[in-house]
């Protein structure tokens, strides 16, 4: 799949264990009248394609849809969907509707008040 859109913002790797680590970041696209916030995540050796683009620059992401079933200690089935980005490129300027919203990078300062909860699934 593909999507196109702003590069809104990006996070701090996650070490999840020695072999596994994740990186996430956020694409704003407009549909419609309201922006919408997508957070895609990157595995391992992908983890530094992002960090070649700049906060603000139109970039297209290919992706897969992954989800996964957990049992939670309660015993109770939860369902988790993540955005796997296997490629992110440049796109020439779209045509997107002008917006006062803050672009913030959460990497610049780990200790922003603004970060989103991490909702990252338990491994």
């Amino acid at each position: 799949m593909e999507l196109s859109g702003k590069l809104y913002a990006v996070f701090e790797m996650k070490e999840k264990t020695p072999t596994f680590r994740t990186r996430e970041f956020i694409v704003k696209v407009f549909d419609g009248q309201f922006p919408q916030y997508i957070k895609f995540e990157l595995i391992n050796d992908k983890c530094t394609m992002i960090d070649s683009f700049q906060i603000g620059q139109d970039i297209t992401v290919n992706f897969n849809i992954t989800g996964r079933e957990w049992i939670n200690p309660a015993g109770e089935k939860i369902y988790f969907n993540s955005l796997r980005a296997w490629k992110i490129s440049l796109t020439e300027a779209a045509d997107y509707p002008s917006s006062t919203d803050e672009i913030i990078d959460y990497t610049a300062d780990a200790g922003n008040k603004d970060e989103p909860p991490d909702l990252e699934p338990p491994f």
